[in-house]
């Protein structure tokens, strides 16, 4: 695992900003869901000593592209640096996603959904140009 969480001090508060080592964006919608929101699924590998690990964000607020990838502001504040080449499931992160297509789709969907996807058909206004 490298930098799984930085911990950083603004003005007070404490926000957490994230590194996964894969990452994908997922659509949540359905009648079980107030509105359609997207996080990003994360994961990390594990070493010798841990294993692997995952994170569903809490909803992303905000996208900025950089050179090497996307920040995502999250609604708790946090922040996932999300490396252009990292995009991906890992094993855990296949089953988790895997777990919540056993749901009723019209009454809580999860769906994978591409950067591209995201910029042009879902949010457009996530993204800071």
């Amino acid at each position: 695992m490298f930098n799984k969480a930085i911990w950083e001090e603004d003005s007070g508060t404490r926000s957490r900003e994230y590194i996964p080592d894969t990452w994908i964006i997922v659509r949540i919608s359905g009648s079980e869901v107030p509105e359609t929101y997207y996080r990003v699924l994360a994961g990390w590998y594990g070493g010798f000593a841990d294993g692997d690990s995952w994170r569903l964000s809490s909803g992303i607020e905000n996208i900025k592209e950089t050179d090497g990838g996307y920040e995502a502001s999250n609604a708790s504040g946090s922040l996932y640096y999300l490396m252009k080449g990292r995009e991906g499931f890992s094993n855990l992160t296949r089953s988790v996603y895997g777990g919540y297509q056993f749901r009723k789709p019209e009454e809580f969907s999860v769906e994978r959904v591409t950067m591209d996807e995201l910029r042009n058909e879902a949010l457009p206004v996530l993204f800071e140009e």
